[in-house]
């Protein structure tokens, strides 16, 4: 509870009630977040067939097997943690203020009780947001989750690739990818 609550309180944060995309998957009301919580899921399940790391004796593997499902849960989620940023313009007013200003999620949380909309960027380019997670793990991350990661730099060399946007960048990268490519597939399914 105390590495997993604060990642998902801070990713619910961020998420709002903006959706993942403008016309493709999850694009309702909600839908980053859904997206989000539903990639972890689907990563989390995947994840029980690996042993990680990969050819390790089974005393290591038995010894970082919760490091590597926070690893697996943690870059899953933080996959589209950059489309506020880059995809879509959020400006909100503050009930006491009424002067519309633009957030920045990069730099700081949507202020408690401010009012919001939104809308995509015209000028936005795709895939962009995949650049952002490593600049938003400090959000959303708590500090003992990132010590953790950190503690064992094969890990966090894994984990760091994959939230960098090497999709093949080894087995944590393919199980982060696969259940994004699950969550999107069921959301244009209508599942």
């Amino acid at each position: 509870q105390g590495i997993y609550l604060p990642v998902l309180r801070n990713y619910a944060e961020l998420s709002q009630r903006l959706p993942a995309s403008e016309a493709h998957h999850h694009a309702d009301t909600g839908g980053l977040l859904r997206h989000g919580l539903e990639t972890i899921l689907e990563a989390l399940i995947l994840r029980r067939s690996q042993l990680l790391p990969p050819g390790a004796p089974a005393e290591e593997i038995a010894k970082q097997q919760d490091l590597w499902t926070y690893a697996i849960a943690t870059s899953a989620l933080l996959h589209d943690v950059g489309k506020p940023i880059t995809d879509i313009v959020v400006t909100y007013v503050l009930p006491t203020e009424g002067k519309p200003q633009r957030w920045q999620p990069l730099t700081s949380s949507l202020p408690a009780g401010a009012h919001y909309r939104f809308r995509f960027d015209a000028q936005r380019q795709y895939h962009r947001h995949a650049l952002i997670p490593p600049l938003m793990a400090h959000r959303i991350l708590p500090k003992a989750g990132l010590d953790w990661l950190v503690s064992e730099p094969p890990v966090f060399d894994a984990w760091l690739t994959t939230i960098s946007g090497d999709n093949d960048a080894g087995p944590l990268a393919a199980i982060a990818h696969e259940a994004d490519g699950i969550s999107v597939a069921r959301d244009l399914s209508g599942s």
